[in-house]
């Protein structure tokens, strides 16, 4: 009888080799002939392209979160709770 941490370990252990062999896949047939053919004109604008997306993305990101936040004019008047108050033993 195959304890529970073997058939896992069967389990994972052909799905790792799965993946593996569609990685290699995907390397040999996709990646490599695709690599061998670049040229430093096509690296170059691959990486402009990156660099566009990288700071669209960081545009977008700044756009979204800053909506929840407050207004200067919010910030001037702020005053925050107290946080802890410390007491002696006759309550001072």
């Amino acid at each position: 009888m195959k304890e529970w941490y073997e058939i896992n370990f069967e389990k994972i252990k052909t799905l790792t080799l799965l993946v593996w062999e569609k990685f290699k896949a995907f390397w040999f047939v996709i990646a490599l002939p695709w690599l061998k053919n670049i040229t430093p004109k096509k690296a170059i604008m691959i990486l402009g392209i990156a660099f566009v997306a990288g700071i669209l993305f960081i545009a977008l990101m700044f756009f979204i979160l800053s909506f929840g936040l407050p207004t200067v004019e919010s910030l001037k008047d702020y005053k925050p709770s107290q946080g802890t108050l410390i007491l002696a033993e006759d309550g001072k």
